[in-house]
């Protein structure tokens, strides 16, 4: 007896080009015998799609007249503004009114303002987001994300809070104490955190949050730990939105991203070996305790064509220092970082376009968006809002 796979029409894509994919069906199960080799059969079809299901890019660039090109929206920072949050942006977003969010500031007093907002011209218009422990107000708060009307959604270890764009807090839930790396609010409204949390005593890196009531709902995606591997950075992803119901994740530690959908459900995943970003396993360090920087992948998105983009902060040359904290840490991170950003069609595995920049840019932000740091000739620290662009000529 055989079996057959038939495959739905989810479109992925393998090195060769455009194949489908999707789950088996089979007739009816004859005998013991019959019934284990249709098993066998059914693991190599599901092994099958599985490979299908993912694609190497090659380092060859596929459009040879395509180039990267950043663009300044808009220069924050002065005398007048608490601009410390600028050197260790965590988020920024940008509303419909064009206004830009940003935030959280490093480390404020109780009472004091967490999140800034300003107009196109860098002007601070009002504040939001107390810190505190009292009713609306957030303790230690981490990251945020933007819904729609310009709503925000807030994360700080141990709590999820919504508010509105005039800084009213609807709501506060308690969470697992956990670090919010990154935050996505979907198309359709599914709020997606990139946080190691552990739900029936497993921890995973991804997960949704429910509206209604701030609380975690669903997990998933795998840690898969290497030999050696910290487990923190394992852990790690950074999340980007692609179309309705799907988003893009990727590790910190290694060139891997992949697209999944908010039920939990794994549809393609990209690899790329560059000789500038070695996959890794210790932060900061060798195995023999030498001290040694790594690349970060730091942001990825994709945009309304279908691309991919990716951001990674590379060391550069003879870059071995360690990071400072607080203060000192933008302008550490742009003596010691480049940044790469690099196109990719999904459809196609195929790398677009890629391009090294010099200093460390922080991305991707409401869409392309991104960020620099830098310091002025006075000392102040400034914040330049980029926006990348891809020219075909």
């Amino acid at each position: 007896m055989s079996t057959r796979c038939t495959r739905s029409t989810e479109r992925e894509t393998t090195l060769g080009g455009e194949v489908t994919h999707g789950v088996s069906s089979f007739g009816r199960w004859v005998s013991g015998a019959a019934a284990a080799s249709s098993l066998i059969a059914i693991l190599a079809c599901v092994e099958s799609a599985r490979a299908q299901n993912s694609g190497r890019i090659s380092s060859e660039v596929s459009c040879r007249g395509c180039s990267i090109e950043v663009g300044i929206l808009a220069h924050i920072g002065s005398e007048l503004d608490s601009v410390y949050y600028f050197q260790d942006v965590l988020a920024l977003a940008q509303g419909a009114r064009g206004e830009f969010y940003v935030g959280p500031r490093w480390r404020p007093k109780g009472g004091e303002p967490a999140i800034d907002v300003y107009d196109h011209s860098g002007q601070r218009i009002r504040s939001l987001a107390r810190e505190g422990h009292g009713p609306g107000d957030f303790a230690g708060l981490f990251t945020f994300a933007m819904g729609p009307h310009d709503t925000l959604v807030l994360f700080s270890n141990h709590q999820t809070g919504f508010m509105s764009a005039a800084g009213v807090v609807a709501r506060v839930a308690m969470r697992p104490p956990s670090t919010v790396l990154s935050a996505q609010v979907t198309s359709d409204g599914e709020i997606v955190i990139a946080a190691p949390i552990a739900r029936a005593g497993i921890t995973r890196p991804l997960h949704v949050i429910a509206r209604a009531t701030g609380e975690v709902v669903r997990s998933f995606g795998d840690i898969e730990l290497r030999p050696g591997e910290d487990r923190e950075w394992a852990a790690r992803r950074t999340i980007g939105l692609s179309d309705a119901g799907t988003l893009w994740a990727a590790r910190v530690n290694r060139y891997e991203i992949q697209k999944w959908t908010t039920d939990g459900r794994l549809l393609h995943t990209i690899t790329r070996q560059p000789a500038w970003f070695p996959p890794w396993l210790q932060f900061g360090h060798t195995t023999q305790g030498a001290p040694r920087l790594e690349p970060l992948l730091a942001g990825v998105v994709e945009d309304g064509e279908g691309l991919l983009w990716v951001c990674v902060l590379v060391p550069k040359a003879g870059a071995t220092k360690a990071l400072p904290s607080g203060s000192a840490l933008s302008a550490a991170f742009d003596e010691t970082f480049d940044t790469v950003i690099d196109v990719i069609d999904p459809e196609a595995n195929a790398l677009v376009a890629t391009r090294r920049f010099e200093g460390a840019m922080r991305g991707f932000f409401s869409g392309k968006l991104m960020v620099r740091v830098y310091s002025d000739t006075s000392d102040i620290p400034r914040l330049d809002l980029l926006e990348v662009r891809l020219r075909r000529k």
